[in-house]
């Protein structure tokens, strides 16, 4: 008898050990696979769960959706066109719900999704556990939503509103917002407030630039008149931006002295009619006056060249007669096109001797100038010429500017 309670108790024992080890288990397991809900996995749930109450007719459920989207990953573009069309649709509607982003994302769907120009997919890689032919299928059903969302919108709006506007971009009327933007109704309005910043910051990017010149050389001290006169060409790469420009230039000035001109070569005196300078410089230019198509611009640097007399019997000297110079200008410049990729700049400069860097065995004739530019710039400018189309400003008012 006493083996049996013994062996009953040793049994029970085990059972009970058993059952707690299975509970401790199951808690194990539940706190192993328990997940944090993240980023990727509420997008792509709530872009198949907000078209869907949408079609349903529940638009309760469709709204605390879009809002606990927000809440759990901010306001992004995709989660702002649904919000912004909702509230657009139930007379809500207020500029409080963007900034000046606005206009990225009104651009954005205009290129990316309306003309459907080439991008990586519809939303982007943001989850490792979809493939992208889902990602790609569930963005162009969550596309074609906000479509039909926005011209149901539509009509419950009139003609001249701000929310008509809205809604007519993002039901594909994309290619006039913009110019309608400028009409008087529009004027106090935040849009059209972004729209213009968004302008100006376009204007004020710095651009690369390269061109030529064309321009006239005239010496102005008395050591170097005897030189004479002389046409001089050269090309020009730089940077631009709002109130700055930034120049390195190869400047060539040529041409036949009369009379000759005279110079000390290891103390003989010799002749010489034959000019060819080289030159090579640097410059800041500081735009006092800036406006897209106009511009009147500060100029100083520095630049080092010099000319090589050429002997009796035509042949050069080894060495070049060269020096640094200082000069400063003022220029005028003025934009031939609406992207403003093609300029043309008038510069006056003075150039004013610094230091003789010629061998000492050269007394050559050297000393200050004056010389007039004609200067042609052509600004590729990919960024700027490509936003600009985006915001339609040819056909803005900033076309008179």
């Amino acid at each position: 008898m006493c083996y049996k309670k013994l062996l009953s108790l040793l049994l029970g024992l085990v059972i009970t050990c058993s059952q707690t080890f299975a509970q401790d288990m199951r808690f194990w397991d539940s706190v192993m696979v328990r997940k944090v809900p993240n980023c990727p996995d509420v997008t792509f749930n709530s872009m198949r769960l907000i078209p869907t109450y949408y079609q349903r007719g529940t638009k309760d459920s469709m709204e605390a959706v879009i809002n606990y989207w927000t809440k759990r990953c901010g306001y992004n573009s995709l989660v702002f066109r649904a919000k912004l069309l909702n509230e657009i649709a139930t007379g809500r509607f207020n500029e409080d719900l963007y900034d000046k982003s606005v206009i990225d994302d009104m651009i954005y769907y205009e290129r990316y999704v309306v003309n459907k120009k080439q991008t990586t997919n519809s939303i982007g890689k943001i989850q490792r556990y979809y493939t992208d032919d889902e990602y790609d299928s569930l963005g162009r059903r969550y596309n074609d939503f906000i479509k039909q969302q926005a011209r149901d919108a539509l009509q419950k709006t009139n003609s001249g509103q701000l929310e008509n506007l809205l809604a007519s971009h993002y039901a594909g009327d994309t290619d006039s917002t913009f110019i309608k933007l400028q009409s008087p109704e529009f004027q106090d309005t935040k849009l059209k407030k972004y729209y213009d910043e968004s302008v100006t910051e376009t204007f004020n990017t710095t651009e690369g630039y390269y061109g030529g010149y064309a321009g006239w050389w005239m010496p102005t001290s008395s050591d170097n008149k005897i030189l004479g006169s002389h046409p001089q060409i050269g090309i020009l790469f730089g940077l631009s931006g709002s109130n700055w420009d930034y120049n390195l230039y190869l400047d060539f000035r040529f041409g036949k002295t009369n009379p000759p001109y005279s110079f000390t070569y290891n103390g003989t005196t010799q002749h010489s009619t034959d000019y060819l300078n080289g030159e090579l410089g640097f410059d800041a230019g500081y735009k006092v006056l800036y406006r897209p198509r106009q511009e009147i611009i500060l100029i100083a640097g520095v630049n080092i060249g010099g000319y090589t007399p050429t002997k009796a019997d035509g042949s050069e000297y080894d060495k070049g007669v060269n020096a640094m110079n200082f000069a400063i200008g003022i220029g005028y410049g003025f934009k031939l096109d609406n992207l403003l990729q093609h300029q043309i700049q008038i510069q006056v400069r003075h150039d004013f001797y610094l230091v003789n860097l010629s061998d000492s065995y050269y007394d050559a004739p050297q000393g200050n100038a004056l010389s007039v530019r004609l200067i042609y710039h052509y600004i590729p400018a990919f960024f700027r010429a490509n936003r600009l189309k985006d915001l339609s400003y040819p056909k803005t008012k900033y076309n008179d500017d």
